[in-house]
């Protein structure tokens, strides 16, 4: 007998499927796809929420880091003498001015994340859900349908797709971000400056938050986040 097709060992016979991309035992009830959507879409609008609290309230310190950064920035390419970031007029300075608000932006995002799953853990150690996955009844689990640890969730599930593409999100920005230097750098205020750039965070990141869902249409159901994991979202 062989390990693949179950018969006699025939090199005629094509192995057995083992793709995991196919839909689970039917004894395991799938979370429909709007539903998922529905409580997506609940978990990112608290999120946003949380980001832009972040926003204004670092605006503060933010105003005082972003000089620092570009001087750091400036001595790590050594380029040229840093001397007053926003009179300072070239393209290579506007490249590093957008680059240390570009960073700024990303920390106020990253931190934001960071609220927002220290306000959901207790919900996914105990039961595999987010604030909107409560909401709709839904749960996360291992692909054979046995609970998902909270590590696997953090880390395999969310830490790991958002590396991914966070990759993507930076280079999309560095790239765009210097494009639009002249306009962004000619607000006078810096509020503005740090809402311009948190715009365009804003819409890459839902760029991002698609590549992400669109897999969902398979007929495993599974976001890109749950194949990387090997977790699915069931109803509770």
């Amino acid at each position: 007998m062989d390990n693949y097709s179950g018969t006699p060992n025939d090199p005629y016979l094509a192995p057995k499927a083992t793709d995991t991309d196919i839909a689970p035992p039917s004894k395991i009830e799938l979370a429909g796809r709007f539903v998922r959507l529905c409580a997506c879409i609940l978990d990112h609008l608290i999120l946003c929420a949380i980001w832009i609290l972040v926003v204004f309230l670092l605006l503060p310190f933010g105003k005082h880091m972003v000089p620092e950064l570009t001087k750091g920035l400036w001595k790590s390419v050594e380029w040229v003498r840093f001397e007053e970031w926003v009179r300072f007029e070239g393209s290579e300075t506007a490249a590093i001015i957008v680059l240390a608000l570009i960073l700024l932006c990303l920390a106020f995002l990253i931190l934001a994340v960071a609220v927002f799953f220290a306000i959901n853990f207790p919900l996914l150690r105990k039961h595999g859900q987010t604030f909107g996955k409560y909401v709709f009844k839904i749960k996360i689990v291992r692909s054979k349908g046995t609970p998902a640890s909270v590590w696997r969730i953090m880390l395999r599930r969310y830490f790991l797709t958002s590396t991914f593409l966070l990759i993507i999100l930076i280079g999309l920005l560095v790239v765009d971000g210097i494009a639009m230097a002249p306009l962004i750098l000619g607000e006078d205020d810096f509020a503005e400056k740090i809402m311009a750039f948190s715009k365009l965070v804003g819409q890459y990141s839902a760029g991002m938050i698609l590549i992400d869902v669109l897999p969902i249409l398979r007929a495993s159901r599974k976001c890109l986040h749950d194949t990387f994991s090997g977790t699915i979202v069931i109803k509770a």
